[in-house]
């Protein structure tokens, strides 16, 4: 992921910076605490289907 966010720095786009950062932080996420994730995911398609 850092070597993304370099490699993006480098090129000079700042979009891509944020992007990367947001797909890093929300796989990390994912990583850190499963059972979070898809319980919260659970609730939005339980209000949708509810």
């Amino acid at each position: 992921i850092m070597y993304l966010v370099v490699r993006h720095f480098i090129k000079g786009s700042i979009g891509q910076i944020v992007v990367s950062l947001a797909v890093g932080g929300l796989v990390y996420f994912v990583v850190k605490s499963p059972d979070t994730v898809l319980n919260s995911i659970g609730g939005i398609f339980k209000n949708i289907f509810g």
